[in-house]
């Protein structure tokens, strides 16, 4: 009888001590494979970072031309230093377009920027400079104002001249943190424009009250107008066709009055050097105004 198991095949002492290390190289490797792949990708990175690093300094990826858009008074070389890139400085390989923008529009003479780069060696900066309408009065200085109404820099005579000056009340005084005063006052200002009309050429204080409103009068000799408040296109062109009836009559006026809050059409001048006041839509003298 055949005993059970008897047709197995024999495995010799050797072939034992062969499975056995090869079996344990099987578990080392699993162990440790793990370990070795990181140190590898490691080492990867670590050669890949210095490479980058070496080929993003390279004198091909420094900035050579610089294209700068929208820049009025503001030379190109000002525009690059204020964002900080220097020809020949600058990489242009691996920039932070959001780093140069952020440090352009750190610039109180930049409103906003854009900047765009286009390898190997050009950077195109599109900027809107900051352009000043108004200087006004605050508890903080006097600051800069911006069409948009905007204030973004204390006023230095030296740099901008020859700008309208907004003084008032103490409410006038706090208007760096009060918008809508100063949106009136750049509105009032693009209404009357300084290009043409009575005060064309000529510096302009502008007054305000929280009661009265905002009151133009050129800073030398000339008419001053109440105008109080907005809306001010309506009101600008009665008193045109005021100034047209009395200049007809070679008539000068000291004063202009449009804030009628009872007649609103009401245009009532001061004429200067005549006495008292004179009423351009009243009298037959002057003409009715509309």
């Amino acid at each position: 009888m055949r005993r059970w198991g008897g047709n197995r095949k024999r495995v010799t002492v050797g072939q034992r001590c062969s499975c056995a290390m090869v079996s344990t190289r099987r578990k080392v490797c699993e162990a440790v494979g793990p370990v070795l792949a990181l140190l590898a990708g490691f080492g990867m990175t670590v050669g890949g970072s210095w490479t980058w690093a070496t080929i993003a300094d390279s004198p091909h990826f420094r900035l050579q031309r610089a294209e700068v858009v929208g820049a009025v008074a503001l030379p190109e070389h000002e525009v690059l230093a204020a964002c900080g890139l220097a020809i020949g400085g600058t990489r242009v390989l691996g920039l932070n377009e959001s780093n140069v923008v952020a440090t352009c529009e750190a610039d109180p003479r930049i409103r906003s920027a854009r900047v765009e780069s286009f390898l190997p060696d050009r950077i195109r900066v599109v900027v809107e400079e900051q352009r000043p309408v108004l200087a006004v009065a605050t508890d903080r200085g006097v600051w800069l104002v911006n069409a948009f109404a905007e204030t973004y820099a204390p006023w230095d005579p030296m740099d901008v001249v020859d700008l309208p000056l907004m003084v008032g009340s103490s409410e006038t005084a706090t208007a760096v943190q009060r918008e809508p005063l100063l949106r009136e006052a750049v509105a009032l200002l693009r209404t009357t424009g300084r290009e043409v009309g009575p005060w064309e050429g000529q510096g302009l204080l502008i007054e305000h009250d929280p009661t009265l409103g905002f009151t133009i009068a050129p800073t030398a000799r000339g008419m001053s107008a109440r105008f109080g408040l907005g809306p001010f296109p309506p009101k600008m062109k009665r008193l045109k066709t005021a100034l047209e009836v009395v200049k007809r009559r070679g008539l000068p006026v000291a004063e202009a009055y449009l804030d009628d809050g009872i007649r609103p059409g009401r245009v009532t001048l001061r004429l200067g050097g005549f006495g008292p006041f004179a009423d351009a839509d009243r009298g037959d003298r002057l003409g009715r105004v509309p």
